[in-house]
């Protein structure tokens, strides 16, 4: 069993949130427009996803959605890894360690329409190799899809999905439209399902615009879970 460690980072503190930027570019200069704040047009623009994107396309939406949340800046060599550290500030805690994927629908899954996640991150050899997601330092690991046609994103309990002998290579993580489609009507669903050898797991999904309400339920329900309550919703 192996453990997936993150890289070391070196982001950029952030100003102060009520200290604004005065004075005004010298003249002749372009003026560079910052990804975390560029109208949502232009960074879809600037950072489509493609049908496989790479890391740093999800990474740039989860940071994205947590405006008021980030204690640092994620630099560019942050936004290329997998898992993908994040420093917050209250009321979420101070790391979470983001696993971040597309989540897709396929006819072949035994519910038409499920939505899902492979976890393609680890190596694929040697064959049969089992891993954990890293919870170095002591920072929570999150599991995340995201769905780029309704903007929404689920958040799976990263607890049950490598409980035991951990995950193989590209297993499958799914969660049924109902719930995609509630978080959209709503701005957040839950739902549970029976997993295997593991027992109940509680699913959210949120809205793109309250990602950090769905994550602060992702911790609770996570948390409830490892102490033996349910019924947390």
């Amino acid at each position: 069993m192996r453990s997936v460690q993150s890289a070391e980072t070196s982001s950029e503190e952030l100003p102060p949130k009520d200290c604004a930027t005065s004075g005004s570019p010298p003249a002749h200069s372009a003026v560079v427009v910052d990804w975390l704040t560029m109208t949502s047009d232009e960074f879809e623009t600037r950072y489509p996803l493609t049908s496989r994107p790479h890391a740093n396309l999800l990474n740039r939406r989860v940071a994205r959605a947590l405006p008021a949340a980030l204690r640092k800046r994620p630099s560019e060599q942050d936004l290329q890894d997998k898992p993908f550290e994040l420093a917050l500030d209250l009321p979420l805690p101070p790391a979470l360690r983001v696993y971040a994927f597309t989540a897709t629908q396929h006819e072949a899954e035994r519910q038409t329409d499920t939505y899902k996640i492979q976890l393609t991150h680890v190596p694929r050899f040697p064959e049969g190799a089992r891993w954990k997601f890293s919870r170095e330092a002591g920072v929570r690991p999150i599991l995340i899809g995201f769905v780029p046609s309704l903007a929404v994103f689920i958040l799976w309990d990263a607890n049950v999905n490598d409980a035991g002998e951990g995950f193989t290579y590209s297993k499958s993580v799914q969660a049924p439209p109902g719930l995609v489609y509630g978080a959209l009507a709503n701005g957040m669903a839950i739902q549970s399902r029976r997993v295997r050898g593991v027992g109940t797991e509680e699913i959210v999904a949120v809205r793109q615009s309250t990602l950090m309400d769905g994550l602060l339920k992702r911790i609770e329900l996570s948390n409830r879970a490892l102490i033996g309550l349910t019924g947390a919703h």
